[in-house]
């Protein structure tokens, strides 16, 4: 019975379409024209790229410096660099691996996570803010999972670079069971 009704419902929507006597009203043809053209497009439409193929999508390098205050059981703080080769899908979405160096303050060790990083930014102003977090193992000094997650303001500078200041959260579980969480400030950029 469903069926009967959609094919009646699509019958009825073909045939109001096809007939020649529907047209649009002239009052409503003219508020849809443009009295002036698009930025960008001189005039020409087809000019105008698609939102998803602009210029800010591709391949991005994101690079990060901070300090870590250490807030987990061993209160270990240290200094942050993060390298992030990224894929930015559009101008909201970026994904990439990234390589990372901790240099613990205190006991001069030393922790280089690869992770893979996600980071989103939820609109196009000339300030915004954006949410990234990060998820890796780290392989010398101190080995063991890391995740971490930040937050805060992004300043676009020029159409493919950007710099990015935030507040985080970053925890490591070393060698099978320490806490080594830190609250960070980072500033980063993209290029």
């Amino acid at each position: 019975m469903r069926f009967f009704w959609v094919a009646c419902f699509n019958l009825l929507l073909t045939t109001a379409w096809a007939q020649d006597s529907w047209t649009w009203p002239k009052e409503t043809i003219d508020e849809l024209s443009f009295s002036e053209p698009l930025p960008g497009t001189g005039g020409n439409l087809a000019a105008m790229p698609p939102r998803n193929k602009r210029k800010d999508a591709g391949l991005r390098i994101l690079t990060e410096v901070g300090y870590q205050i250490g807030v987990g059981e061993i209160r270990a703080s240290r200094a942050k660099f993060n390298f992030v080769p990224t894929y930015q899908f559009n101008y909201h979405y970026m994904l990439g691996v990234g390589i990372g160096f901790r240099h613990y303050v205190e006991s001069k060790r030393v922790a280089t996570p690869v992770f893979l990083h996600f980071r989103s930014i939820p609109n196009e102003d000339k300030i915004s803010g954006f949410f990234g977090i990060s998820a890796g193992y780290s392989f010398t000094d101190l080995k063991g999972v890391m995740v971490s997650a930040t937050a805060g303001a992004r300043f676009k500078l020029e159409q493919r670079k950007a710099l990015f200041v935030g507040i985080g959260y970053e925890a490591q579980v070393a060698e099978g069971f320490y806490n080594l969480g830190a609250a960070e400030i980072s500033v980063g950029f993209v290029f």
